[in-house]
């Protein structure tokens, strides 16, 4: 058995054999998965295949994207159909794969990675959940709003590129985890539809300007909405409401299930002024995991934007240094009068040793540092955690289901 990647095109079409044979699906699927591959960025190096007795029994696609954290940009390596062969299962290959998988993107300067997981499974590999996706469910039927006077709804179209990057660098690109798309990225989702579908819709005002647009498609009597695009504007939500009720209507859909920014002015809007509802369970199964890689690099990066978390702390956070260790390294986080200063491979003041799952709920602002710290088991003085609280308080980062690739 080895652990490699897929360096020739002949050993590509093995991993999308694999995966066509492991999801059950047909010769076109492991076609497009070929064509899929070549994503903006895409290096041979991202497709990580078992090979046992001169063939690929297992793989997994790495995507490579840059996503916002604060002030920083960090690498993020997304988990794609992770795939044994069905006939060699239970022989220890899907193990390997994902192992081989995490060490090549620790070694390849990633900064975090991110999939879909089962919860019962991908902890093994250091994944913890640390976001919560909450779609917000309307019953388009229902929706009160109407379409302003002069606004219009149209069918999606690839032109439409620089009008719907700029929403969403003013919307979803605000947050963080946001992926920080090029146009070669936008171009791509045209491609592999995800962009561009039948029923997909951009917003015009009045004034011909585009200040919304999603991406909508269905199942049953619920249609789904994996990306919502919308300006801050009352106006705006309505339009994107209404568009919504009159693609339903035909589609014969009863409700629409709207994964959107939680705490974003869309979100509220739709809960208290257009009869939504958080939704209890999600399409998809599992959950948005993550883990962490090199802590020294990542704080090295994300040094400035905790800085400014800092200078917002209640007066009365202690300014005693305290140093994060765990397996991924250690960083000193020494607060002075002149604002906070972080050290990545240095130690200073109390010495907080976690585990590197918890250092991922950390510093996504999962939960309260107090219950993080708490339930890993890891002792903490008062004034030491009261400096993490404030330096990573509770955060609500997005990265929509059209980024899960």
């Amino acid at each position: 058995m080895e652990a490699t990647f897929a360096s020739t095109s002949e050993l590509e079409r093995g991993y999308a054999v694999v995966s066509g044979h492991a999801f059950k699906k047909d010769t076109e699927f492991r076609n497009r998965k070929l064509q899929w591959m070549k994503r903006p960025g895409y290096r041979p190096e991202h497709t990580r295949i078992i090979i046992d007795n001169g063939e690929v029994v297992a793989g997994v696609a790495i995507v490579e994207m840059h996503v916002r954290y604060g002030d920083a940009t960090l690498k993020m390596g997304g988990i794609s159909t992770v795939a044994t062969d069905p006939d060699k299962q239970g022989r220890g290959y899907g193990r390997a794969n994902m192992e081989d998988t995490v060490r090549y993107m620790a070694e390849d300067g990633y900064d975090i990675s991110f999939l879909l997981g089962i919860h019962d499974y991908y902890p093994k590999y250091g994944y913890r959940t640390a976001l919560v996706w909450a779609p917000v469910v309307l019953n388009v039927a229902e929706a009160p709003s109407q379409m302003p006077e002069g606004w219009t709804a149209r069918k999606i179209e690839e032109s439409d590129i620089p009008a719907l990057d700029e929403v969403y660098r003013k919307t979803i690109g605000n947050c963080d985890l946001a992926v920080q798309r090029t146009e070669a990225d936008w171009k791509w989702y045209f491609t592999f539809g995800r962009f561009g579908r039948a029923n997909d819709r951009v917003i015009v005002n009045a004034d011909n300007k585009v200040v919304g647009y999603f991406t909508l498609q269905g199942r049953g009597d619920r249609m789904r909405v994996d990306e919502l695009g919308v300006l801050d504007d009352v106006d705006a939500y309505a339009a994107v409401i209404a568009a919504m009720r009159d693609r339903g209507k035909d589609l014969f859909a009863r409700e629409v299930e709207i994964y959107t920014v939680p705490d974003g002015g869309f979100a509220r809007w739709a809960l208290y002024r257009a009869r939504g509802k958080w939704s209890r369970s999600s399409d998809y199964a599992g959950g948005p995991m993550f883990r962490l890689f090199n802590a020294e690099q990542l704080f090295g990066k994300i040094g400035r934007t905790l800085a400014k978390r800092w200078e917002q702390a209640p007066r009365n956070t202690p300014e005693d240094a305290v140093t994060i260790r765990c397996p991924l390294g250690q960083v000193a986080l020494i607060p002075t009068g002149e604002g906070l200063r972080v050290r990545s491979g240095e130690e200073s003041g109390t010495v907080v040793e976690m585990p590197h799952e918890a250092l991922t709920e950390l510093v996504l602002g999962f939960r309260p540092a107090v219950d993080i710290l708490s339930d890993a088991g890891v002792t903490a003085s008062e004034s030491a955690t009261r400096v993490l609280a404030s330096v990573f308080p509770v955060q609500i980062p997005f990265i929509p289901p059209t980024d899960h690739i």
